[in-house]
């Protein structure tokens, strides 16, 4: 990615990103129980479809870029920063994996708004209560390349509304937070297959709370809870409707301008989808990630 920014004030900055990226997925194809290969059906619309007997590989190229503005300020009782975002992503497929397969061309572009605000209760800065919104709307299309037909086009909307509050302690090197989020998709008018199929709305309740406490000025330990609720509408069937609890801990060294971070989770969810009515579907997570960030 190119970053650049620029100090437009002692309270103002303006900042600039542009992120090209590409990625692969890999698909492995193995013969059935029955000794037959596999069969894949592309719907065009809302009947037709096309069929292919699928090979023992298949490759999905995904590219596109992100152009991210973005302006942050400050004062003596609160900061803020808002980020625009818009983003352009095309994919193709490829089988044997390298032959190319002409099944349509897949296109989408991605305009959101994304904003976060700190305000100091105090003159310390010990007691921050923060908010957030963030809006995002994507769209999503395909076309046949060997003639002027849409395949399909998808619109949806999404809203993100985030709350939280900290407080750090004067007599114990000790700080305590909490935070909530909810987040509520929904398709457009504009979007006529999903009016036609998939009409419902999805949404995603999160609760987070945890406390970090210095052993020493560069070290410090961590550890929370997660509570995830995701509610999605039977009409989907993406992930079904789930709810979890997950523990999270971690460890941050700071040496200079070098800083070591060591997080993770575990914990487990259970489906509450009427698709699991007969039995319960739970998922296990366990998560370790580790960061170095140096600063010049």
């Amino acid at each position: 990615s190119i970053d650049l920014a620029y100090s437009l004030s002692d309270n103002i900055i303006a900042g600039l990103s542009f992120k090209p990226y590409q990625r692969q997925e890999i698909t492995k194809i193995v013969t059935q129980p029955d000794g037959k290969a596999p069969q894949t059906y592309r719907y065009r619309g809302e009947y037709l479809f096309r069929r292919s007997t699928a090979s023992t590989e298949r490759r999905a190229v995904f590219e596109g870029y992100q152009l991210i503005p973005q302006i942050a300020f400050k004062s003596p009782y609160y900061d803020g920063v808002i980020l625009f975002n818009y983003s352009y992503h095309w994919h193709e497929l490829y089988d044997k994996p390298s032959q190319r397969l002409y099944d349509g061309f897949y296109q989408g572009q991605q305009y959101s708004i994304n904003s976060v605000f700190r305000y100091y209760l105090n003159r310390n800065h010990n007691n921050i209560f923060s908010i957030g919104y963030k809006f995002n709307t994507l769209q999503d299309w395909a076309r046949n390349p060997n003639a002027d037909l849409s395949i399909y086009q998808a619109d949806y909307n999404q809203h993100t509304i985030i709350a939280g509050y900290s407080h750090h302690f004067s007599a114990l090197p000790l700080l305590a937070a909490v935070e909530t989020s909810f987040f509520y998709d929904a398709t457009t008018k504009d979007d006529y297959l999903a009016q036609v199929y998939r009409t419902g709305i999805n949404k995603n309740f999160k609760m987070s709370m945890g406390i970090e406490y210095s052993l020493k000025k560069n070290i410090a330990i961590r550890g929370g809870l997660i509570y995830n609720q995701y509610d999605e509408d039977e009409i989907w069937n993406y992930f079904s409707s789930y709810s979890g609890l997950y523990a999270t801990f971690g460890v941050g060294y700071t040496y200079n301008n070098t800083v070591m971070d060591f997080y993770g989770f575990l914990g487990k969810s259970a489906n509450n989808s009427i698709f699991d009515k007969i039995y319960i579907k739970t998922k296990e997570k366990i998560n370790f990630s580790f960061e170095i960030k140096h600063y010049f």
